[in-house]
């Protein structure tokens, strides 16, 4: 696996290249071999991405700013040098957005959001608190590793799919060449319907109508696929979706865990800096994806600001589980709720990536099923149609 690297060379001098390594660990133990100090490093990023700006080009630039403010650069002066060293790209003219906006005097998490870099929401939480707090290096650095996680699991959620959607493309591919080829070779039987079995008639009367009509289907679906891409950029179909799928067995412990994990891991991250706990949660808040789950929290929220303690109010509202409640109510009596909540994180992270595993491994076998049965029903009503031939009367 490739790798793309900004690193500072034992001349003093900034170099960037790729580095091939089974990990990201690997690469930058290969690179600190060679006497280099790593300043960023991620998957080198694919073309084609949207509006020119991958997501590996992200993590891979806030890496390198982390980095330079940690080192004492000012915001400023570091996001000028990160566009400098990406002249001929889309992340360049962001950056630039981005430095013309702090050298007017905007704090830094109000020049991002009209940058255009595609973050996730919890980047301006979390910038806007470190700025509070006078700990903005720490505060992208959480920003940074929450991303970080979010990419392994993309990464492997597409590797996951690539074979169930070439096995769901193939037998489309089969359920199509059946009713328009096969299916109308017996559509002369439908003259005597009496004589054929429901499943028989239906299956050869759906292959003539596609066959026949042939022109019209095709632009129907491309119409429906259009409308589908369409209704799916819009935040308030995505949004009932998602709840939609919340309610799943399986696949809503699954989005409740990931949505927690990154609840927990921003909340942790603020109450560290020292932003209000009121303040933390409606920022915390903010970031989480299934409604009903946001208004939950919310109420958790209003619970706390009556005086109720942050475990007794998640409890109350039944906002996480049993597990969760004990850790928190043991870092409050500590003092440690801060540290509590990264620990829930890490355990939320773990589970939820086990359960995406078991979701990912359902989608195969039911691929199969699906489309095993789409084609099993054809084959049968065809099977039905020849033997129901011999009945005809000449």
């Amino acid at each position: 696996m490739k790798f793309a690297y900004e690193a500072l060379g034992s001349d003093g001098r900034v170099v960037r290249g790729t580095v091939e390594a089974a990990s990201e660990a690997a690469a930058r133990r290969q690179l600190q071999g060679q006497g280099a100090t790593v300043l960023g490093l991620a998957p080198q990023a694919r073309r084609g991405s949207r509006r020119g700006i991958t997501d590996e080009q992200l993590l891979l630039a806030f890496t390198e700013l982390t980095t330079l403010l940690h080192g004492g650069l000012g915001i400023a002066e570091a996001v000028d040098s990160i566009a400098a060293a990406h002249p001929h790209d889309g992340l360049h003219e962001a950056l630039e957005r981005l430095g013309r906006g702090l050298a007017q005097g905007q704090p830094f998490h109000e020049a991002l959001r009209p940058s255009g870099l595609r973050l996730p929401e919890y980047f301006f939480r979390l910038a806007e608190a470190g700025e509070l707090g006078g700990t903005l290096a720490t505060s992208l650095d959480e920003a940074v590793a929450q991303f970080t996680w979010q990419q392994e699991v993309a990464r492997e959620v597409r590797g996951a799919l690539i074979y169930p959607s070439v096995l769901v493309a193939t037998g489309v591919g089969a359920v199509g060449l059946l009713f328009t080829i096969v299916v109308p070779r017996f559509a002369t039987l439908l003259r005597n319907p009496e004589s054929l079995p429901w499943l028989a008639w239906a299956v050869l009367a759906a292959g003539t109508f596609v066959r026949t009509h042939l022109p019209a289907v095709l632009l129907a679906l491309a119409l429906a696929v259009v409308l589908a891409a369409q209704a799916l950029r819009r935040e308030r179909v995505r949004a009932a979706l998602l709840e939609q799928a919340a309610q799943w067995p399986l696949l809503g412990r699954w989005i409740e865990e990931t949505d927690t994990a990154g609840w927990t891991a921003l909340l942790g991250a603020l109450l560290a800096q020292g932003v209000p706990m009121l303040t933390a949660l409606a920022l915390a808040n903010a970031t989480v994806r299934v409604d009903s789950r946001r208004a939950r929290l919310e109420a958790v929220a209003r619970a706390v600001k009556g005086g109720s303690a942050l475990s007794r109010a998640l409890e109350q509202h039944a906002a996480l589980g049993p597990t969760a409640y004990n850790l928190l109510r043991t870092g409050e009596r500590a003092g440690r709720l801060p540290e509590m909540l990264k620990s829930l994180a890490a355990l939320y992270r773990r589970t939820g990536r086990e359960r995406m595993k078991r979701v990912l491994l359902l989608i195969e076998p039911l691929a199969i099923l699906v489309i095993g049965s789409a084609i099993g029903v054809i084959v049968l009503g065809i099977v039905l149609a020849i033997t129901s031939a011999y009945d005809i009367p000449l």
